[in-house]
């Protein structure tokens, strides 16, 4: 696996609207570092530097943890999520979670996640946060 310092986001300047950067303790938590401006405008709300699993529904938070543990473990994720706009409309988003190798100093890893076909319009906002921040429609995990 590629190590964090592998990653210059300059490379992938047209995507960073659409990422998320986590944080991993593997088995105990994760924090979301940088979340892009396309999903801080589009949820409504900034998650950056806050507890990810708190935001997750309680039902949902320890295989949220099973799966972000998973991923510092070399697998890969894919999820599709719909998401419901103020506009009436609905997008798919497919999330791509990709894990970095090297582990931090206090036992953690980050987590790339990409949110592909996030780009509403500006004025769109999501209607179904807490089914945002549920489990997806589709999950898969794929070994590195």
């Amino acid at each position: 696996m590629p190590s964090r310092s592998d990653f210059n986001p300059k490379q992938v300047s047209a995507l960073l609207p659409t990422l998320f950067m986590f944080q991993v303790w593997p088995d105990r938590g994760v924090s979301c570092r940088v979340s892009g401006t396309a999903i801080v405008r589009t949820l409504g709300v900034e998650i950056s530097g806050k507890d990810y699993l708190e935001m997750t529904p309680a039902h949902f938070r320890a295989e949220r943890l099973r799966r972000y543990t998973a991923y510092v473990h070399g697998m890969i994720g894919r999820s599709y999520r719909q998401i419901d706009l103020n506009s009436g409309q609905s997008v798919l988003v497919e999330e791509l979670a990709l894990p970095f190798g090297d582990m931090r100093e206090d036992g953690s890893f980050h987590v790339l996640l990409q949110c592909d076909g996030l780009e509403p319009p500006p004025e769109a906002r999501a209607t179904n946060l807490p089914r945002v921040f549920d489990a997806p429609v589709i999950h898969e995990l794929f070994q590195v």
